[in-house]
């Protein structure tokens, strides 16, 4: 970190601003140092692989990371279900939701015990 902005956070926030909602600091150069030409607010989201994915479901077009996050699924293990197993991504998200909702009755029932 640059010795000014070690030094101060006003100075740091003099130079970068506030954080805008849903970003990080990010510096350009991964090796450089973390000063003002060399840092920016970027998303916090990265692009995936699998933003590139498209698969039928339910009959619509749809990303595999949009099919995954709206399950709040894995989405490697979604691919890997869809791709590998041959499964239709219908079943492929059946499948992994219902061994989520075992899970978490397991663990309850675990809880519960105690």
């Amino acid at each position: 970190m640059c010795q000014p902005w070690a030094e101060s956070f006003a100075t740091f926030l003099e130079d970068m601003g506030e954080r805008p909602q849903g970003t990080i600091l990010e510096r350009l150069d991964k090796d450089g140092a973390y000063e003002p030409r060399n840092c920016r607010w970027s998303a916090r989201r990265k692009p995936s692989v699998y933003d590139e994915i498209v698969v039928s479901y339910e009959g619509n077009m749809t990303t595999l990371s949009e099919l995954a996050r709206s399950h709040e699924i894995n989405c490697k293990q979604l691919w890997t279900r869809i791709k590998y197993l041959g499964e239709p991504a219908e079943v492929a998200v059946r499948s992994m939701n219902a061994r989520s909702s075992s899970a978490s009755v397991a663990a309850s029932v675990l809880d519960d015990r105690d």
